[in-house]
């Protein structure tokens, strides 16, 4: 067997130096790739929430009118308070999401789980208000009415919380991938090809 000389060695450790150098550049480049696509999906899901926010405060509006024409006068403040407490929450929750679309790139990341710990009060708070508003269409709506509460107002109701939990959810996953992989050893230079990057349109 040929033994490998001083010379032949030095090359070779030089020649592993190098391939180091070339996967450790790699990698950033990849994890770049991946905090870049990231950033441009979690700006995509931010939007969509927003835009299931508007449906939402929609179907309250549209309840606040079924409730002050079918119910009495006597009835009134037992909506009127959850509708309000449920329109409130729908106003928090998209002044955080429009927060997160402004800040998606370079935001200060100290309050991160502050601010998902709020999120999560506001998500209970707003399926908790719409399970009593639900009750309220069947207790205080006259039979008539009833039926045309559950399909117009109700069926909607769900069918976007079904979809606006777990959306927000991935948002989260979304974010905390961002800040957990966002590499301190990324350059000036990466950072500013990171910010330049094509973003979705608003």
């Amino acid at each position: 067997m040929k033994k490998i000389n001083n010379r032949q060695k030095n090359r070779f450790g030089l020649r592993n130096k190098k391939n180091i150098t070339r996967r450790a550049y790699y990698s950033q480049f990849v994890a770049l790739f991946y905090i870049r696509n990231t950033n441009i999906t979690l700006d995509r899901d931010a939007a969509e929430i927003l835009r299931m926010l508007k449906e939402l405060q929609n179907l309250n509006n549209k309840s606040r009118f079924i409730f002050s024409t079918h119910c009495s006068l006597s009835k009134h403040n037992q909506w009127q308070s959850i509708l309000v407490r449920l329109s409130d929450t729908i106003k928090y929750i998209k002044l955080q999401f429009e927060y997160i679309r402004e800040n998606i790139i370079k935001k200060d990341k100290t309050n991160s789980s502050v601010f998902w710990q709020q999120n999560k009060i506001y998500i209970d708070d707003l399926t908790e208000n719409h399970e009593k508003l639900v009750q309220l269409g069947s207790q205080l709506l006259p039979e008539e009415e009833r039926l045309s509460w559950k399909t117009a107002i109700c069926s909607f109701y769900d069918e976007i919380f079904s979809l606006l939990i777990p959306l927000i959810n991935i948002c989260q996953l979304e974010s905390d991938f961002v800040e957990r992989y966002t590499l301190k050893s990324l350059t000036k230079s990466q950072w500013i090809l990171l910010k330049i990057s094509p973003k979705t349109t608003r």
